[in-house]
């Protein structure tokens, strides 16, 4: 089914959006399918800016629990990793120059 455009009725959309992509003005189509997000992502985005909501990544701010490593087991497993012997790789020049 097909929606009907007549041109006696006005139009009651009162704003619209532009989408670029680098400074290219492209169809909704494609800027929501290269980002692959929806349409409400980007009414969401928008409208914290209009209001000026802080947008921030609030993920990850409560771990770290039971999990938790200390800084004390952080140095002792880098001073165990560091005492494993290091090796100098040597490759064939006659290797890299192809």
């Amino acid at each position: 089914m097909t929606k009907r455009h007549t041109k006696n009725k006005k139009s009651k959309r009162t704003k619209s959006r532009e989408y670029y992509s680098d400074d290219l003005q492209v169809r909704i189509e494609m800027f929501l399918n290269s980002l692959q997000i929806n349409g409400n992502h980007v009414w969401v985005a928008l409208y914290q800016l209009r209001s000026n909501n802080i947008i921030c990544d609030k993920r990850g701010l409560n771990s770290g629990g039971r999990n938790a490593i200390d800084d004390k087991r952080i140095q002792e497993i880098n001073q165990h990793i560091s005492s494993f012997p290091r090796y100098i790789i040597y490759i064939r020049s006659c290797l890299t120059s192809q």
